[in-house]
């Protein structure tokens, strides 16, 4: 299944700009905010769900590709998102990249997905308050609990 992905213009992309600073002007020194792009959720097999993003992700970002992380404080603003990969994009539509996206809503770094698990500690590492919605996704939460009792364990 393919899905259109398109470039947003630049009326557009200010648009979503303001919504990330308006959200870093609220948080304070040493809160951070994660919000999850949503994921495809297989049927059965080999057949998918319709796929429809997140509704928060989509508000503060325009952007309609899975499996991407936003992450927000005072004073950063990171995404993690899927690589360019024109096999795949074949089979599930053209991606926009980490470059594109960081360009689009003038991030401070992007990063490919895969690097999640490696950036991880460093972000969370000196931010006191998380915000994240909890019950979602099982895997996601796990997953950040676990990177949570690794940093204060130590």
């Amino acid at each position: 299944m393919t899905r259109k992905i398109r470039k947003q213009s630049s009326h557009q992309s200010k648009t979503f700009q303001t919504r990330i600073k308006k959200v870093q002007k609220v948080l304070k020194d040493g809160e951070i905010l994660l919000i999850f792009a949503a994921n495809h959720k297989i049927r059965n097999r080999d057949v998918e769900y319709k796929f429809r993003q997140n509704s928060d992700f989509y508000y503060l970002t325009g952007i309609t590709e899975e499996d991407s992380i936003l992450v927000l404080t005072k004073y950063q603003s990171v995404m993690f998102c899927l690589p360019k990969d024109k096999e795949r994009e074949i089979w599930t539509g053209i991606r926009l990249g980490k470059e594109t996206i960081r360009q689009m809503l003038n991030l401070d770094a992007s990063y490919d997905l895969s690097e999640w698990k490696n950036k991880q500690f460093e972000l969370f590492l000196g931010n006191h308050t998380l915000f994240h919605f909890f019950g979602e996704d099982t895997s996601r939460d796990l997953e950040i609990l676990s990177t949570l009792r690794s940093i204060f364990s130590t």
